[in-house]
């Protein structure tokens, strides 16, 4: 059975969708950190690169020798903080498969017991829906939320069509 959606967090959808585009500047800056350093995507491995290169205990001071310190900076103030891989390939927005994954992180699903209850109630009343307008009419809720269906009523109803349907027949 297809699940039925209970609600759908808009709000917070856009605002995660909009992070996307907002925080494409910082998406470039690690990739770029990322290519200076040969591809590397741990910070382990660029600290080794380094020490290996320079031979330098001080890490900063190795980046800076390679003349990519403001690269190291970079990498190490974004490193976990930005997935790359929920990117695009330019890297301007979130990927077509993250923005579902994100829809659907968003959407509350009715569960299955309450799912089967709804697509009874939607059958009752379509059937009910089907009926003609008297029968309709007749169907009203009392103040104890109860729905119930008024014999006078529907009977009222039917003499006030007769004495019309007379009357047109006249004219």
């Amino acid at each position: 059975m297809k699940q039925r959606i209970r609600s759908f967090n808009n709000t917070g959808y856009g605002a995660k969708l909009r992070e996307g585009t907002e925080t494409s500047t910082k998406a470039k800056a690690l990739k770029e950190s990322i290519n200076a350093f040969n591809g590397l995507k741990e910070l382990t491995f660029i600290n080794k690169f380094i020490s290996d290169t320079t031979g330098f205990a001080n890490l900063k001071m190795g980046a800076d020798s390679l003349n990519l310190l403001d690269q190291y900076t970079t990498f190490c103030k974004l490193e976990g903080t930005v997935n790359l891989s929920n990117y695009n390939e330019d890297l301007t927005d979130w990927t077509d498969k993250y923005k579902l994954e994100l829809k659907e992180f968003y959407t509350e699903y009715w569960n299955e017991e309450e799912s089967k209850k709804l697509n009874e109630i939607n059958k009752a009343l379509e059937n009910l829906n089907k009926k003609c307008n008297l029968i309709r009419y007749s169907i009203f809720k009392d103040n104890n939320g109860t729905f119930s269906f008024s014999d006078t009523q529907y009977s009222h109803a039917l003499t006030m069509q007769k004495s019309a349907e007379k009357r047109a027949t006249r004219s």
